[in-house]
């Protein structure tokens, strides 16, 4: 295994040679217009690296990270503020809340148009 890797390393390492002498000496065969337009583009571009950036770019990278981590907690909180749903009570008369929240006589309550039914009877008869 150690041999295959090796010798896929000095595939490589030759194969970047070859590249390298290729491109040199194509290099060399350039006309005189071409290396012109490559000076100034160089130049160009070594005048540009010596500007300044602008702000942003000048903020150290724990104030960029923080900033972005505070929009993010903003806009979650302001999304789940404005749309949490709005939970309205299904019990709306005070004296139902003892039924609801006693669970001793559930089964009394569930039950009590029955109740009430019979004693209804019992007050006809």
């Amino acid at each position: 295994m150690n041999e295959r890797i090796k010798e896929e390393e000095g595939q490589d390492e030759r194969l970047l040679k070859r590249t390298k002498e290729v491109l040199d000496a194509s290099a060399a065969n350039l006309d005189v217009r071409t290396l012109e337009r490559l000076r100034d583009a160089r130049q160009h571009a070594m005048e540009t690296a010596d500007e300044r950036p602008g702000l942003l770019l000048r903020l150290p990278r724990w104030v960029k990270v923080s900033g972005l981590a505070t929009a993010a907690a903003g806009v979650l909180v302001f999304a789940l503020w404005f749309t949490s749903p709005n939970h309205d009570l299904t019990v709306k008369n005070p004296e139902d809340f003892e039924i609801v929240l006693a669970k001793d006589q559930i089964d009394l309550y569930e039950d009590l148009d029955f109740y009430g039914w019979m004693a209804d009877d019992e007050d006809n008869a």
